[in-house]
């Protein structure tokens, strides 16, 4: 089973109601190699250029501005045998603090750091993910996933139609 993550959700289902397990997750464990997403904890081996980060922290203050940085901006990961949504990336955390919906605020917020630790090479940051499973509403932990990965796959969801030139990492 292989996973796609080239979808954007700006579902606003979330926005009304909070979701309990934001208190206290109760997951499943996720094998990310069962999933396709092995990769994920990777760090990307073309890091996203400057120029395309700020792309990228335009487009998602303009959906904070226009719809509130409080709407919900999440990536679906698919089935690509199915084509259904397989899950929904509802939540992040740094490591050792509290979990925050990812809205447009927050991702603004994670891309505008990735593109300063881009600037000052510092290390790279780590964060845990929490997938919500969309036929069984579950959620499952992914943890130690790099911030430059999840912008990666936060641009492709966003801008899929923007070219990705890439910087390599040497």
């Amino acid at each position: 089973m292989q996973a796609d993550t080239a979808k954007l959700s700006l579902d606003n289902s979330s926005h009304n109601f909070p979701e309990i397990f934001l208190l206290k997750p109760k997951t499943n464990p996720l094998n990310l190699k069962e999933v396709g997403l092995e990769y994920w904890q990777i760090i990307p081996e073309y890091k996203l250029t400057e120029n395309q980060l700020f792309q990228l922290s335009i487009r998602l203050r303009d959906i904070a501005r226009y719809l509130g940085s409080n709407w919900p901006v999440k990536i679906t990961i698919t089935n690509q045998q199915t084509r259904y949504i397989q899950y929904r990336i509802t939540n992040f955390r740094e490591s050792g603090k509290d979990w925050n919906d990812l809205t447009s605020g927050i991702n603004l917020n994670l891309v505008t750091q990735e593109l300063q630790k881009q600037k000052t090479l510092e290390e790279e940051l780590i964060i845990d993910l929490l997938l919500k499973d969309e036929k069984n509403s579950s959620s499952h932990l992914i943890t130690n996933i790099p911030l430059s990965r999840y912008c990666y796959e936060l641009f492709k969801a966003i801008l899929p139609n923007q070219s990705l030139f890439f910087i390599k990492i040497i």
